[in-house]
């Protein structure tokens, strides 16, 4: 090896990349990274589609499941869960009439902290899971996403106030 060969070796030797530990509790909307094709889309639409989300999961019983109920099948793609992301990046509330008939137990008794650390959790999966540069079509074919990790946004969608 040359003379600048055994310098740039030395030199990337000594740089030691420091790994940003995964922390939950830190993160913020604003680390919600969701694909280009969902950011664009108009808030009105996605308050449009929240509705029907609602309904879908109140028709399939979900608040009648356990939690490992809920969360042994992958149901939901990355189109919808990544609408739910986009509300809560644009810091969107959604108010659920009637909660208690849609959403387990369990959910609607997770303190906000642990809401937050489940979402975050999430945001971080999917940011992990999902490319940014998939169209409509392409985020509909992934099925990632369990009941349960529906049903936790939907929580989260529903709070006034979200800090903990």
């Amino acid at each position: 090896m040359g003379l600048f060969g055994d310098i740039s070796k030395k030199v990337f030797e000594s740089v030691k990349i420091k790994k940003r530990d995964f922390d939950p509790e830190k993160m913020s909307v604003e680390d919600i990274s969701i694909p280009f094709s969902i950011s664009k889309l108009d808030n009105s639409i996605i308050k449009g589609v929240l509705p029907d989300y609602i309904s879908a999961y109140r028709s399939l019983g979900y608040k009648d499941k356990t939690m490992e109920q809920l969360d042994e099948k992958k149901e939901y793609n990355s189109y919808e869960i990544g609408i739910l992301l986009k509300y809560i990046k644009d810091n969107q509330i959604y108010s659920i009439p009637n909660k208690e008939k849609i959403l387990p137990e369990f959910i609607l008794n997770t303190t906000k902290k642990q809401l937050h650390l489940k979402v975050f959790d999430l945001v971080k999966r999917y940011d992990i899971a999902v490319k940014k540069t998939l169209n409509m079509p392409e985020l509909k074919t992934q099925l990632r996403w369990t009941p349960l990790d529906m049903g936790y946004l939907l929580y989260y969608i529903n709070l006034s106030n979200r800090t903990v």
